[in-house]
């Protein structure tokens, strides 16, 4: 069996059983991706780290939060083949309430349910604001995926994936992401990476 191999990204598990390094990871995963968008980008960190992994195509990221959005607009900055957006993606264009909470990470057009306040008891709604929302999905073939049960009338990951399956997305890889219910073991949230691939192949 191939040993335990020790990974120094953040944005992957600590240990892992491939040989790759994270960069050479990070590398295939974007193997013949031309357009990479964020939804929630918060500060811009995954984007950034896949231009770490030598990901040179345009960078499209959303984040509707006024706060992370400053952060996000500065990380994008100086790199001019990374736009970003200060708006939600829906499935229609208009407006719709953010709710946004004490650690960045849990702000959502969601309300949260108990799971996540379970999970979270200290990451609290602490105001509801306005946010401009859009459709992206004529455009760039892409939509708003929000991939946990921890918010009421959210999609779950497996209604999520033929959603995607359909249209043409495969996935990529998936991490978890910020924990499980320490009751159950349930996983709350993961990360997802999907491809698209072209019609034919």
């Amino acid at each position: 069996m191939t040993p335990l191999v020790e990974l120094d990204s953040p944005d992957f598990p600590p240990f892992s059983e491939t040989p790759l390094s994270p960069r050479a990871r990070g590398s295939a995963l974007f193997y013949d991706v031309d357009v990479l968008v964020d939804v929630g980008a918060n500060g811009g960190q995954h984007t950034a780290w896949a231009r770490e992994c030598g990901f040179d195509g345009r960078g499209i990221s959303f984040e509707p939060a006024p706060e992370p959005f400053r952060a996000l607009a500065e990380a994008a900055r100086p790199d001019d083949r990374w736009e970003c957006h200060n708006l939600a993606l829906g499935p229609e264009d208009g407006e719709i309430d953010l709710h946004v909470s004490r650690s960045s990470l849990g702000t959502s057009v969601f309300e949260p349910n108990d799971s996540h306040a379970h999970a979270w008891p200290s990451d609290v709604v602490e105001d509801v604001v306005r946010v401009p929302m859009r459709s992206l999905w004529p455009e760039l073939g892409r939509d708003q995926l929000l991939l946990v049960s921890v918010y009421h009338n959210a999609p779950v990951f497996a209604d999520v994936l033929p959603f995607l399956a359909e249209r043409g997305f495969s996935v990529v890889a998936s991490e978890q992401n910020g924990g499980d219910d320490d009751q159950t073991g349930q996983m709350l949230m993961i990360d997802g990476i999907f491809r698209r691939t072209p019609e034919g192949s």
